[in-house]
Parts: structure tokens; sequence; C-alpha cells
């Protein structure tokens, strides 16, 4: 059942990872019109407009193969972790404004939704990760 559990979420993890990278290039100007209307310097907006997408179709294609999918879950562990705690600086006002340059039906979820939502794929994520852990120590140790 865990190995089942531990499947399906690397298997939610590339869909949501594709989703999202896919979406963002689908309509590139509105999503780089967005990044440049969040409340970080436009320096960093810049380069997270074309370094985002990337990252997250490198995580999917890496938890596609068995060779690097421990480093894609940690690496989605840490950029989930990261829109958390967004999602959470928003809703207790930690910015003057609050746009979202998410894309498709996620762009449609209020800031507390989002929270929930990266929060248990941060959680999910991390457990999958920890799993790998584990999961590799056991062969290791059986070889």
């Amino acid at each position: 059942m865990k190995r089942l559990f531990y499947q399906l979420i690397v298997l939610l993890l590339v869909a949501l990872y594709s989703y999202t990278a896919t979406s963002k290039w689908a309509d590139f100007i509105k999503f780089r019109n967005e990044m440049m209307n969040q409340p970080i310097a436009h320096w960093v907006a810049e380069s997270l407009i074309y370094t985002l997408p990337v990252v997250e179709l490198a995580i999917a294609l890496g938890l596609l193969a068995e060779k690097f999918r421990k480093m894609a879950l940690l690496l989605s562990s840490v950029l989930l972790l990261s829109f958390t705690l967004y999602a959470y600086a928003v809703i207790i006002g930690g910015f003057s404004r609050i746009p979202c340059s998410c894309g498709g039906f996620i762009g449609e979820m209020t800031w507390l939704q989002h929270l929930f939502f990266t929060l248990i794929l941060s959680i999910a994520s991390f457990w999958s990760f920890c799993s790998s852990n584990q999961k590799l120590y056991m062969y290791n140790r059986s070889s």
C-alpha cells in the first residue's frame, strides 16, 4: 500500500509540474505580465519568468526517471514549500498587493485554497522523498 501511495504521489507531481509549466508557456505574455506585477524585485521576477517553467518541467522529467527521482522529489519539496510560504505570507498580509501568476485551474483558487493545496502537496512530496530514501536504504541493505 505504501508503494502504491508513493507511486500515486509521484504521478500526481509529474502531472502538476507538467501542467503548470505548459500553462505558463501556453500563455507566456499573461504569465510574464503577472510575474512582473508580483511584490518582488523586478530582476527576481524577470529571472523567475524564464527559470520557473524550466525548473517545473525538469522536476517532472526527473520524477519520471528512477535515477533522478530522489533529487526531483527533494526539489519538488523545496519548491512546494516555497509556494506554501508565499501563500501564507499573502494570507497574513505580508504584501501590499496579491496578484496570482498561477496558470489554469490553480489560478482560480483563493489564497486559502492555495495554502492548503501547496501544503498538502509539500507534505506528500516530502513524504515521498523520505520514502525514496528508505526504499533505497532497504534495497542496499538486502544486497
